[in-house]
C-alpha cells in the first residue's frame, strides 16, 4: 500500500530527476569579477557595470571516460582473477602452517586415535 507520504516522495524524486538534463543543458559560461569593494562575484550574466571586465569560465561538461574492460570490477574475468589470487594466498598460508616434522594422524571413532611423529635421527636432533 502506498501512503500519501510515499507518493509525495516519489513525485519529488521524479521532478528532480526530470530536471537534471535541463540543468546540464544550461551549463555554459560563468562570469566572475571583483567589484570596487573587493568582493568576488560569480554569475551566469555579465556584471551590470560595463566598465568591469569579467573573466569567463566555461563550464562545459567533461566527456565520459572511455569504457575500460579492466575497470569492470564485477566482470567474470576479474572475479576469476581475484578468486585465483585468494586461493594462492590461502595455499601459501596453509604451507606456512605445516608442522616442521612429518606426522601421521590415525583417527578413530569418538575423536580417539594416535599420532606418530618422525623426529628423525642425526646430528641436528642428537642431544648429548
Amino acid at each position: 500500500m502506498i501512503t500519501p507520504q510515499l507518493k509525495q516522495l516519489l513525485f519529488i524524486t521524479c521532478c528532480c530527476l526530470a530536471g537534471i538534463p535541463q540543468i546540464q543543458a544550461h551549463a555554459g559560461a560563468v562570469y566572475t569579477w571583483v567589484d570596487a569593494h573587493g568582493v568576488t562575484h560569480f554569475s551566469e550574466t555579465p556584471p551590470p557595470d560595463p566598465a568591469v571586465q569579467p573573466a569567463i569560465i566555461d563550464l562545459r561538461p567533461l566527456p565520459p571516460p572511455p569504457p575500460s574492460d579492466y575497470d569492470d570490477y564485477y566482470s567474470v574475468i576479474r572475479q576469476a582473477e581475484r578468486m585465483e589470487r585468494r586461493r594462492l594466498e590461502r595455499e601459501k598460508l596453509r604451507a606456512e602452517r605445516l608442522p616442521q616434522m612429518p606426522a601421521y594422524h590415525l583417527k578413530g571413532p569418538n575423536h580417539s586415535g594416535i599420532t606418530m611423529v618422525n623426529i628423525g635421527v642425526g646430528p641436528s636432533n642428537a642431544r648429548t
